[in-house]
C-alpha cells in the first residue's frame, strides 16, 4: 500500500507536465517586470458554478448567502509547507486585504480521509480592503472599489502543496463531488 502510493507519487512528478506549476517570479521575469504580461500566462479559476452556489447556499448555508464565500477563487502552489506559512503570514499583513476566514486541512490533527477524502489544503477568506490606495495617490481607483462594494466581497485564496496539486484530477473531483453529496455538504 505506502510504497505504491510512493511509486505513483513519483510517476506522477515525473510525467507532470513542467509548466503546470510555475513560479511568479519566473513569469515577472520572463515578462520582463511586465506584471499584465504574467498575470497572462497564469491559469485564472473560472467561477464557481451558480447551479452549485445555489446548491451549497441551501445544503449548507440554509439560504445565507453571507456564508457562500467561494464563488471567486484561486489556487496557490508551494513546494514547501515552509513557503505555504511565509505566503500566509504575508496574506495576513498585506494591509490591502483582510483575511475573514480560515480552514486548515494541513493541521496534524484534521480527519482528511473522513472530511475530504484525504485531500489538504489551507483555505483563506480574503476581503479587499485597499487601504494603501489612498497613500499611494489612487484616490480615484480607492472611490471606484467603495462605489462598486469590492471591499465587502470575500473571495477564497486555496493554498496547497505541490504534492496534493499533482494528484489533483477531473476524476478525482468527481469522486469528491459524489462524496460530498453523499454527506449532504
Amino acid at each position: 500500500g505506502r510504497e505504491r502510493g510512493r511509486r505513483l507519487s513519483r510517476r506522477l512528478s515525473e510525467t507532470a507536465n513542467e509548466e503546470r506549476f510555475r513560479k511568479w517570479s519566473l513569469l515577472v521575469q520572463e515578462c520582463e517586470g511586465d506584471l499584465e504580461a504574467a498575470a497572462k500566462k497564469v491559469k485564472w479559476a473560472n467561477l464557481k458554478d451558480s447551479a452549485r452556489s445555489i446548491e451549497k447556499l441551501f445544503r449548507s448555508y440554509q439560504g445565507r448567502v453571507s456564508r457562500l464565500q467561494d464563488v471567486c477563487r484561486q489556487s496557490l502552489v508551494f513546494e514547501t509547507a515552509a513557503d505555504l506559512a511565509k505566503c500566509l503570514e504575508a496574506m495576513k499583513s498585506d494591509v490591502d486585504i483582510q483575511v475573514v476566514g480560515l480552514k486548515n486541512r494541513l493541521r496534524p490533527h484534521y480527519d482528511a480521509v473522513s472530511e475530504s477524502l484525504g485531500y489538504r489544503d489551507v483555505n483563506v477568506s480574503v476581503r479587499f480592503s485597499g487601504a494603501s490606495m489612498e497613500e499611494r495617490g489612487e484616490s480615484r481607483l480607492a472611490a471606484a472599489c467603495r462605489r462598486l462594494n469590492i471591499h465587502l466581497h470575500v473571495c477564497e485564496v486555496q493554498l496547497l502543496l505541490s504534492s496534493f496539486a499533482l494528484l489533483k484530477s477531473a476524476a478525482g473531483h468527481r469522486r469528491y463531488v459524489a462524496f460530498r453529496n453523499a454527506r449532504g455538504r
